[in-house]
């Protein structure tokens, strides 16, 4: 990334966090004149003055430094991958494709499924499109229209989605599944079954 991308990073995570320059200059120990410049692209910075501002705004280098994901040709890094885990479930989504990149047909999604010790009630969900899965690492659990299916590192499946499914994992390993959704970008949420 050049120091112009940099600077131009910097002033929007200042922003972002309600920063003035000389909030910033106070505790990163540099002058205004130079961070306004820095901020422009109009001068240099050291990996030290990189730190310092990254402690100041209380980030990571990384996000000083890694670009945004392109949205003209869909390229999204695995350290640009965001990873979601909703409160009480067992799956993480990490979603492969930015959605800034549109139009797409499909959504490619890892998804973690940690373990379960206890047969946790969960409720079946279903979504307009398909839905192919391959199972990468683990034994996966699943049910489709209330009939349960065991699938083994290496097994793949595809089937309708708007048939009510879930993903469980009865084993004490994590189980990690490669989906592709294809369906209309509206449905994406889809309905959770009554």
């Amino acid at each position: 990334m050049t120091e112009d991308k940099i600077g131009s990073n910097i002033r929007k995570i200042r922003l972002e966090k309600g920063m003035t320059l000389k909030e910033l200059g106070e505790k990163a120990e540099l002058s205004i004149s130079y961070l306004s410049m820095l901020e422009r692209g109009l001068c240099s910075l050291s990996l030290a003055t990189l730190q310092n501002i990254a402690e100041a705004l209380d980030v990571n280098k990384s996000e000083l430094t890694i670009p945004a994901p392109d949205p003209e040709n869909g390229l999204v890094r695995s350290y640009q991958r965001p990873s979601i885990k909703l409160e009480g479930s067992t799956l993480i989504y990490n979603y492969l494709v930015d959605d800034k990149y549109t139009p797409r047909k499909f959504n490619p999604i890892k998804v973690t499924i940690l373990p379960s010790h206890s047969i946790i009630p969960t409720v079946p969900y279903k979504h307009g499109g398909e839905e192919f899965i391959y199972v990468l690492e683990g034994t996966l659990t699943l049910i489709l229209d209330k009939q349960s299916y065991s699938l083994s590192e290496g097994d793949s499946t595809h089937y309708n989605s708007s048939i009510p499914h879930e993903w469980l994992n009865y084993t004490d390993r994590l189980v990690v599944v490669l989906a592709i959704n294809s369906y209309p970008h509206a449905d994406y949420y889809g309905d959770k079954t009554e």
